[in-house]
């Protein structure tokens, strides 16, 4: 697919352009995720939204193309801890601003 005419589209000028609706916007997605659009062109449509600012129907558009194009999400399974829970439990909070307990007593 090429995005020549939603670019024309969407840069018509005042009184004269249009948004994209969500087939459209699906559509466009699907091809620059699949890498058949021009950079170009790609840089074209995206600056040209960001200046007329993203409609709910483009941002749901692209969001469908993306999620077409996704597997299943699977959590990693892993049993490796990025910070093991005795360490984590050791450390004390600094007292809070006007809380009657004292520097000294909040670490140990």
């Amino acid at each position: 697919m090429t995005l020549a005419p939603l670019v024309r589209a969407l840069g018509r000028g005042p009184g004269r352009s249009r948004n994209l609706d969500r087939k459209e916007a699906r559509e466009a997605m699907a091809a620059i995720l699949d890498g058949s659009a021009a950079p170009e062109a790609v840089g074209a449509l995206l600056m040209l939204m960001r200046y007329r600012g993203e409609t709910g129907d483009e941002i749901a558009g692209f969001v469908d193309a993306m999620r077409a194009r996704l597997g299943p999400w699977r959590p990693a399974r892993s049993s490796r801890w990025p910070i093991s829970p005795t360490s984590r439990a050791r450390w004390k909070s600094p007292p809070m601003p006007g809380s009657t307990r004292s520097a000294s007593t909040s670490r140990r």
